[in-house]
């Protein structure tokens, strides 16, 4: 019996933060929300995150730069990005180098959950492939 997956869900916004936790817990997935993504990076749950879900636009550290500081731990955890800004020259150099999947606000939860999925890869079929910068 396959345990459920862990989803990290990092956005400075509580509501948000705790809506998106709640639908993937509803999805059948374990989901711990952090307020930053330096209580990410510093959790105890970093090293069992399969799928993080982040905003892009937190104060202190973009959800951008959180994708380089989890490649920087050579953490090869998929990244799911929300963004209002789908057309910023990071984000569509993250997207491109395979690093992430961007959903643009706003975005349903059909949407979210066929990103989870395949970004959970081999276990939930439909992998998008992660490469190193």
């Amino acid at each position: 019996m396959n345990m459920p997956h862990v989803i990290a869900v990092v956005d400075d916004n509580e509501s948000v933060r705790q809506a998106i936790g709640g639908f993937v817990r509803s999805c059948g997935y374990f989901a711990y929300t952090f307020p930053s993504a330096e209580a990410f990076l510093h959790s105890l749950y970093f090293d069992v995150t399969e799928c993080l879900i982040t905003d892009l636009d937190m104060p202190a550290m973009s959800g951008v730069e959180l994708i380089h500081q989890v490649r920087d731990k050579d953490a090869r955890i998929p990244v799911i990005l929300i963004s209002a800004s789908h057309d910023e020259p990071d984000v569509r150099q993250a997207e491109l180098a395979g690093w992430c999947r961007v959903l643009p606000k706003p975005f349903d939860g059909s949407c979210l959950l066929e990103s989870i999925v395949r970004a959970l890869g081999p276990r939930s079929g439909n992998a998008w492939p992660l490469r190193a910068s």
